[in-house]
């Protein structure tokens, strides 16, 4: 299926999909901060991120402009998946390639994994 990189800050979250997307055959980091994700991308393909935007050092904002700014990872894909989206703030963010924003509290986890699942198949 699909190389998928998880940017949270919640130990319990990167694990818990992690694993549910293993479990669907996606193949997947996880990082805790903008920082280690910006590294783990300079070896790890990914076709798709899923994005927390509240985050130690370089929090979801910062990371997607710098993340941009490289010409292998302009155009990978990118979820938001955040309980602190902003209405003003989607247009922002859609300019930097986020393809949809999700709130966590709005969603389960059998969810999430279907919106990730459907994006990879349309691809």
């Amino acid at each position: 299926m699909a190389k998928i990189l998880f940017i949270d800050d919640d130990p319990v979250l990167q694990k818990l999909y992690k694993t549910r997307l293993e479990k669907d055959g996606h193949e997947v980091e996880s990082s805790s901060d903008g920082e280690k994700a910006l590294e783990t991308l300079q070896t790890f393909k990914a076709d798709l991120i899923i994005l927390d935007l509240m985050m130690p050092k370089i929090n979801g904002f910062k990371f997607l402009e710098k993340a941009r700014a490289k010409s292998e990872t302009k155009n990978i894909p990118v979820i938001v998946f955040s309980s602190l989206v902003r209405p003003e703030q989607v247009e922002y963010l859609k300019k930097f390639g986020v393809v949809n924003t999700i709130n966590k509290i709005d969603v389960t986890p059998t969810q999430l994994v279907e919106v990730i699942n459907n994006l990879v198949k349309s691809k």
